[in-house]
């Protein structure tokens, strides 16, 4: 074997077992909240922005506030002001990859969300100017 041959297969070799170490260490070092989508809801969320239909909207211009409080015993508690004074709501809640689930009084509602950093997307589809159309209102909240 010639020594340019021996040079890369040696190069090859370095660099598959860095990358397979490499792999396995990625594999071995995920934290509890990548293998367990309930603990990043754990903590206290505030409702930082809003979107209808695609459309942002500061929260100061539509005059809500809402803040979640999701614990590890799987209670949580809603407090929200729409514009008609401050409602509490508690109830338990689960979570997958991609639904939330809270349930209240006996009643069930399953979301889809996503979290990204401190950054909580809760996605409704409800017929929220009251037109006979659904719309689409992505809530964005910021653990605090």
């Amino acid at each position: 074997m010639s020594t340019l041959r021996k040079i890369v297969a040696a190069t090859l070799s370095i660099f598959l077992v860095m990358l397979f170490m490499g792999s396995t260490c990625d594999k071995s070092t995920n934290s509890k909240d990548e293998e367990n989508p309930q603990n990043q809801l754990i903590g206290t969320w505030v409702l930082t922005t809003m979107s209808v239909n695609g459309v942002m909207l500061p929260i100061e211009m539509v005059g809500w506030s809402m803040t979640i409080t999701f614990k590890a015993d799987n209670t949580y508690t809603k407090t929200m002001d729409v514009g008609e004074g401050e409602e509490t709501e508690t109830g338990t809640w689960s979570a997958t990859t991609t639904e939330l689930t809270t349930t209240s009084n006996g009643v069930s509602e399953t979301f889809p969300y996503s979290i990204n950093g401190n950054k909580l997307s809760i996605t409704l589809t409800i017929d929220i100017d009251e037109d006979g159309t659904e719309d689409t209102v992505v809530l964005t909240l910021t653990k605090q």
